[in-house]
């Protein structure tokens, strides 16, 4: 089973294939979108952090 939505802007799709684990996947985040969230499934509840950081640009030199 997999659902998505959004959060803030950023894609959110939870995955559950198995019973007993769940895999959240969040795409599309800002660093803005760093800071706490909570997973809840039922009664369970769990703090989540997440510091989302630019990826630094790269250059790529070739020489001959």
């Amino acid at each position: 089973m997999t659902k998505s939505g959004s959060i803030d802007g950023a894609r959110v799709e939870i995955s559950a294939r198995n019973p007993g684990v769940f895999t959240v996947t969040l795409s599309g985040l800002r660093t803005e979108g760093s800071g706490w969230y909570w997973c809840v499934k039922g009664d369970l509840q769990m703090p989540v952090h997440i510091t989302v950081t630019e990826k630094p640009a790269t250059t790529s030199k070739c020489y001959k």
